[in-house]
């Protein structure tokens, strides 16, 4: 990496909070709730991908009505108690302080719903270290997807995709990346198929973990937002 940063985004689950168990339980509950005794599709464990799609794969199914009411059960579980079951990646929270004193803008993009997100982020005294987060549902009607909300951003906030960098572990924020031009950075620690690619390949640059992202920004000539 040869350019300089001043501006970071981040991928929530799998990337700052680690929120698997959570979601697959409150995901167990709301299938149970609509469809009793039915079992979850084997593959299903799909944390970080957008609520439609991660029913549809437990179901095994488009249906319409199921699939319908198997969100909002989703939605009722975890908007209520599922959300608090999270954990968070050792020094993620240093990190963001440490950026937020260094004056890089920081921006998260997350396929979390806006209600859990904002909680998760409150809870843990975050919102502060972010200028702006942006959810599939941040507005009406909602992101297609990752890409179409980071044009959105980098639209709205002026991005330098030039000197920006986006830190994430699915496949979708590595594509969002790629579409908008801006350097993808895996985190090989967490859960997504971008994750797995980078550990089968030993990826550079890639995070191991959280505090890696430091290292790499120390290795780039700084050029630091003054006056956020």
């Amino acid at each position: 990496m040869t350019r300089a940063v001043d501006c970071v985004i981040f991928d929530l689950d799998g990337t700052l909070i680690d929120s698997a168990r959570g979601v697959e339980r409150s995901l167990a509950r709301a299938i149970e709730a609509v469809a009793p005794g039915r079992p979850l599709h084997s593959g299903s464990s799909m944390t970080g991908v957008p609520l439609h799609e991660l029913i549809v794969s437990a179901l095994e199914t488009e249906d319409g009505p199921l699939v319908q009411a198997a969100e909002a059960a989703f939605r009722q579980v975890y908007d209520s108690e599922g959300w608090r079951d999270f954990a968070l990646y050792e020094g993620v929270a240093q990190l963001l302080s440490i950026l937020a004193d260094r004056g890089l803008r920081v921006h998260l993009l997350t396929n979390k719903r806006s209600v859990p997100t904002r909680m998760i982020l409150d809870e843990l005294g975050w919102t502060p270290y972010f200028d702006r987060v942006v959810c599939l549902d941040s507005r009406t009607p909602p992101f297609q997807d990752k890409v179409e909300a980071l044009q959105d951003l980098i639209t709205a906030t002026a991005v330098p995709v030039e000197r920006a960098l986006l830190v994430g572990d699915g496949a979708d924020d590595e594509r969002a990346a790629k579409e908008c031009q801006i350097q993808f950075i895996p985190a090989a620690y967490g859960y997504g198929s971008a994750a797995q690619r980078a550990n089968a390949s030993r990826e550079v640059p890639r995070l191991d973990r959280p505090a890696d992202l430091l290292t790499l920004l120390e290795d780039i000539p700084s050029l630091l937002v003054r006056g956020r």
